[in-house]
C-alpha cells in the first residue's frame, strides 16, 4: 500500500512539473527565404550566443522552441549574410518571424593545382601526386603554369 502511495505522488509531481516547463517556454515558427524569394533548405536558425538552434527543412520551415522573453533569433547560410531579429516571446505563444537573407559575394584570388607524375614508388596505384597548390592572382597565374608546363602535367577537372 505504502508503494502504491509513493508511486502516485512521484506521477502528480512528474506531471505538475511537466506542466511548468511546457507553460515556460514559446514556439517561433518561420521561413528563410533568399532576396529572390527562393526557401533555403538547410539554413541554421539559432538563438543569439547560445547553443540552441534549428535548420530548415526542404521548404525553408522552422520551428524552434524557446525560453519565453527577449530573445535574439539569428539566420544563416553558407554564402548569404546573418540576419538577427529582437524578438520578445509570450509564455506558451507561438510567434511567425520569417528571414530574408542576401548573398554575400567575396573575391578570391584565383588557385592553381599543380600534379606531378607517380613515379610508383612515393604512392602506388596513383598516376599523380599534388605537388603544390598556390593562390595567386592574374599575370602570376601564366608565369607560373607556364614554368610548371616544363616539368609537371596539369589536371583541369
Amino acid at each position: 500500500m505504502k508503494k502504491t502511495v509513493y508511486r502516485f505522488r512521484f506521477v502528480v509531481f512528474f506531471l505538475m512539473t511537466a506542466h511548468l516547463a511546457f507553460a515556460q517556454t514559446a514556439r517561433i515558427t518561420g521561413i528563410v527565404k533568399d532576396s529572390n524569394g527562393v526557401p533555403l533548405q538547410g539554413a541554421s536558425i539559432f538563438l543569439k550566443n547560445k547553443k540552441l538552434g534549428t535548420h530548415t527543412d526542404s521548404t525553408g520551415h522552422y520551428e524552434l522552441r524557446v525560453n519565453a522573453g527577449e530573445q535574439t533569433i539569428v539566420a544563416s547560410f553558407v554564402g548569404y549574410a546573418e540576419r538577427e531579429k529582437n524578438i520578445r516571446l509570450q509564455e506558451g505563444t507561438m510567434t511567425e518571424q520569417d528571414f530574408t537573407v542576401a548573398e554575400v559575394y567575396m573575391e578570391c584570388p584565383e588557385v592553381v593545382v599543380i600534379c606531378t607524375p607517380n613515379d610508383n614508388r612515393t604512392m602506388p596505384g596513383k598516376p599523380f601526386f599534388l605537388s603544390e597548390v598556390k593562390a595567386v592572382s592574374g599575370k602570376k597565374t601564366a608565369e607560373l603554369i607556364n614554368r610548371s608546363l616544363q616539368k609537371s602535367i596539369i589536371i583541369h577537372k
